[in-house]
């Protein structure tokens, strides 16, 4: 009587490859080619285009700072940093007066703490996080932010530097995907003087904007802003089942609670 067992080849388990532990790795990682293809859609599709901005956008010192923005002849970390906290302070008391405000913080010079695959080199040149992260950071000058408080990316270039800017700028995202699992995914900006384009980093990938004008195109400034305190409601924002352990000091290792719904 012949065998008609089916018996099937098997396949030696093969090793995972290391995380990433810098941007050169990272951006081989996590931007495919076409994550930095300038989509039209991404403001329709991404963004919380409220109907406030319209108003907003008319500001005349909004207008002024990001002319500031626009004539600088090289990177300006400061001028960057005032424009940005300025749109949050118009979103913040225009739109959410309740909610804890957002800060931009100039860390160029330094890299956030805490990564799980312990990142050493390459920083954000600014990062949005909370006010009262920021009031903890300034009780000790040797405070440094960790990755796991990091609500936004920011990366500035120099005009003729702009190009290259969105690919550092979501190989950051990468690293914050990695350490904030209790956000969904994360939204980015890259400056230049010429331009800025906004990004949104998650696992399944990223999506870069079109190259929007410092003049005519601020509105997308404020949409950003407004998308990290009015996340779209199409789409979850948070992974609510993940959160910080209560009880700790929130600058130091991160601890996550993971409720799988009978115990945490």
């Amino acid at each position: 009587m012949s065998d008609h067992t089916v018996r099937l080849k098997s396949t030696p388990v093969k090793p995972t490859k290391p995380p990433p532990t810098n941007r050169k790795k990272m951006s081989a990682f996590h931007l495919p080619p076409d994550s930095l293809i300038p989509n039209t859609d991404f403001c329709r599709t991404w963004l919380n285009m409220h109907d406030a901005i319209k108003q907003l956008v008319l500001d005349g010192e909004l207008k002024k700072l990001a002319e500031a923005v626009y004539k600088s002849k090289g990177t300006c970390y400061e001028k960057v940093e005032i424009l940005l906290n300025y749109a949050s302070t118009l979103i913040h008391n225009e739109l959410c007066p309740s909610s804890e405000f957002i800060v931009f913080v100039d860390n160029h010079s330094f890299v956030p703490t805490y990564h799980p695959n312990e990142i050493k080199g390459d920083a954000p040149d600014s990062v949005g996080i909370l006010e009262s992260v920021l009031k903890k950071l300034q009780q000790d000058e040797r405070n440094r932010i960790p990755w796991h408080l990091t609500l936004t990316a920011v990366e500035e270039k120099k005009a003729v530097d702009a190009k290259v800017g969105p690919a550092q700028c979501g190989a950051y995202l990468g690293y914050a995907n990695q350490a904030r699992p209790d956000m969904v995914g994360m939204y980015g900006l890259s400056v230049s003087p010429r331009s800025f384009q906004i990004q949104y980093s998650c696992p399944a990938g990223l999506a870069t904007s079109e190259e929007f004008n410092w003049t005519a195109q601020l509105g997308g400034i404020l949409a950003y802003i407004c998308t990290l305190y009015l996340p779209r409601t199409d789409f979850a924002s948070r992974d609510t089942t993940i959160s910080l352990a209560t009880g700790r000091d929130v600058l130091g290792p991160p601890l996550w609670d993971i409720d799988v719904g009978d115990k945490v």
